[in-house]
């Protein structure tokens, strides 16, 4: 009896869940504290460090929950992150 891959297997079973929650909560925080950011203090030191912590909070929750999500979420997540970045560089 392997106690690693017995016990892992009941981990993983009980963590999906938990990071589901963390990776539904997370992305809209993590989106509404960007625009508080952006919208209210107009790229200020504040809004800077504001917008900076959303997008902290958007790769937690997208991290923690990566392993456990499909093929197609993770390229449509990965999309939705490029063209962010390239909005933001032009912008």
């Amino acid at each position: 009896c392997d106690d690693y891959t017995y016990c892992q297997k009941q981990l993983e079973t009980a963590e999906k869940p938990y990071y589901k929650g963390v990776f539904m909560i997370a992305i809209p925080l993590g989106i509404i504290i960007i625009a508080l950011g952006l919208l209210i203090f107009h790229l200020e030191a504040v809004g800077l460090g504001l917008m900076a912590g959303g997008v902290g909070i958007i790769i937690y929750g997208v991290g923690s929950y990566w392993r456990f999500t499909d093929d197609v979420v993770k390229f449509v997540l990965s999309l939705i992150g490029l063209v962010a970045v390239i909005v933001l560089a032009y912008y």
